[in-house]
């Protein structure tokens, strides 16, 4: 999960006399990333390809498939198709504990289908960061004073997204070696909470690793 750096959440459901839908005050924010080739910044291993195929081209792969020439087809061309390859770290993603190690508390960690829905849908909050410094961690009174400044009370299975100002250098190399991260001290606190999901728009929930190696 990525919250981008001007994101302010202050309602996303209301229902409070809501008798359909239609009625619902629904406000929906997409925190994902565009999808998109990221050759020329992203490392070798952890690319994503897009590959645009055009109505031409569907008209092509309608014939190889069905034998129809392009006389039936209206305007004389087929479908449009795009061909994805996927890196599960390339874009907007959920790490699973598998990720991280093979076990976790002494059992197989959890891959990515054994996480439970029910802990993706819930009320979230957002705790503004962008005041640390590249390199720096993100303690335990951090996230303290950032919950009392938006008077909020966490509760179990809340969603916590932590806003870093990082995602502005998404798009350059430097996106995954720089920015702040969160500390294992405050980690533990938010699971201690009842936290399951936490979210961060870096490239990493720690802080960067070329900080951690020294």
């Amino acid at each position: 999960m990525s919250p981008t750096s001007e994101i302010k959440i202050t309602e996303l459901l209301n229902f409070k006399g809501a008798n359909s839908f239609s009625d619902r005050q629904l406000r929906i924010i997409d925190l994902s990333d565009t999808l998109q080739n990221d050759k020329n910044w992203a490392p070798w291993w952890t690319r994503n390809v897009v590959t645009y195929q055009g109505h031409k081209y569907g008209r092509f792969a309608i014939w190889l498939l069905f034998g129809i020439t392009p006389k039936y087809l209206r305007n004389q061309l087929g479908w449009a198709n795009e061909t994805i390859k996927l890196s599960t770290h390339g874009t907007t993603h959920m790490d699973a504990p598998w990720h991280y190690a093979p076990t976790s508390e002494g059992k197989q960690a959890k891959t990515i289908d054994q996480i439970p829905l029910e802990w993706c849908y819930s009320d979230s909050v957002v705790l503004d960061m962008r005041h640390k410094s590249d390199g720096s961690a993100i303690t335990v009174q951090d996230v303290e004073l950032a919950l009392e400044k938006i008077n909020y009370q966490l509760k179990p299975f809340d969603i916590v997204l932590i806003q870093t100002g990082n995602d502005r250098r998404l798009g350059t190399p430097e996106y995954f070696t720089h920015g702040c991260g969160v500390s294992a001290q405050a980690t533990h606190w938010l699971i201690d909470k009842g936290i399951k999901v936490m979210g961060i728009d870096s490239w990493s929930w720690d802080v960067p690793l070329r900080v951690q190696a020294k």
